[in-house]
């Protein structure tokens, strides 16, 4: 395991190379060719940067034309090619790369957002072919919990599909990441899951809202402020967003418990150290005090107008 680079750098020789590799059966066309010497290339940059993106982000921007659906399929393929049923090392160190990579494509800021997140997908779902749950455990749980993520800011297809294929994943992860084995794992998972049972298009919307609820709440039980202070004050903000919009219980305890939880956020969203997230919490309070019911009506709108004109000190034109 010491010089897995050194071999999975020979594995990924460029295929002109007469020296290289058996890279599973001949492309098609040139077309299939240049994208896989394409997949080679990145793939080697991966391994020889340790995943830096500032290695990796130029040269995607170099091939973005080429960054499109078709490489998305040819991911699939060329890996499926390369797999050796009798060489599990070999195949643990691809599917390492190819999640290193998908991690940096679906981070990538620059080309078609919609083309890069399927890239994530085909490569995620490439590499769950080998980090496999019995055989893997944990890297099949952050895989799947990575899939989820990219699930669900999907652009391509149904909408709806698409949430339902990331709570799947997430839920798949839950499996392994518990909160005895894997705590910070679980409360980040519930945290993501929190976020797709908000946005829910499938089932109830008031069942969904209460299932956000519960997954932001178990997030809490691991996310205390003195342990993980920014992630408690991002589920904090994600809860106050679920109860202001709840839709059982009495809405003016909802807009109460929204209230709290945007003012607990701002405990650690400062405008010095988050001024981006406490400009938008000062906005989704802005939203919360402008609705609330208990209180006078007339200071409730000050309060409104106070924070709103907070978030416009960061939130500005420029």
């Amino acid at each position: 395991m010491r010089n897995w680079r050194q071999r999975l750098l020979k594995w990924l020789q460029p295929q002109s190379d007469p020296g290289g590799a058996n890279h599973g059966p001949a492309p098609a066309n040139a077309t299939d060719a240049d994208y896989i010497a394409l997949l080679i290339e990145l793939l080697r940059a991966e391994v020889e940067s340790n995943s830096d993106p500032q290695v990796v982000y130029p040269l995607l921007g170099q091939h973005q034309d080429r960054l499109d659906l078709t490489f998305a399929e040819t991911v699939k393929l060329w890996f499926q090619g390369e797999l050796n049923p009798n060489d599990s090392e070999k195949n643990q160190f691809l599917a390492r790369t190819l999640y290193n990579f998908a991690i940096d494509i679906s981070n990538f800021p620059l080309g078609s957002r919609a083309n890069n997140l399927e890239k994530a997908i085909a490569c995620y779902e490439a590499a769950l072919e080998v980090r496999t749950r019995p055989a893997f455990p944990e890297n099949w749980a952050t895989t799947q919990n990575n899939l989820g993520i990219a699930y669900c800011d999907r652009l391509r297809g149904e909408r709806a599909d698409n949430l339902e294929m990331a709570i799947a994943c997430y839920q798949a992860a839950l499996e392994v990441y518990t909160r005895q084995a894997f705590p910070e794992n679980w409360a980040t998972t519930q945290n993501n899951l929190g976020i797709v049972y908000r946005n829910r298009l499938r089932g109830e919307r008031a069942d969904n809202l209460e299932m956000a609820i519960a997954c932001y709440q178990a997030a809490l039980e691991v996310y205390t402020r003195q342990a993980f202070p920014e992630n408690w004050a991002t589920t904090q903000n994600n809860l106050g967003i679920v109860y202001r919009n709840r839709l059982r219980g009495e809405r003016a305890d909802n807009l109460e418990m929204a209230i709290a939880c945007y003012q607990a956020a701002l405990e650690v969203y400062t405008r010095q150290a988050f001024p981006e997230n406490w400009a938008m919490t000062q906005n989704n309070l802005g939203i919360a005090y402008c609705d609330r019911l208990r209180g006078e009506r007339a200071d409730n709108l000050e309060m409104a107008i106070a924070c709103y004109q907070a978030a416009l000190e960061v939130y500005t034109r420029q």
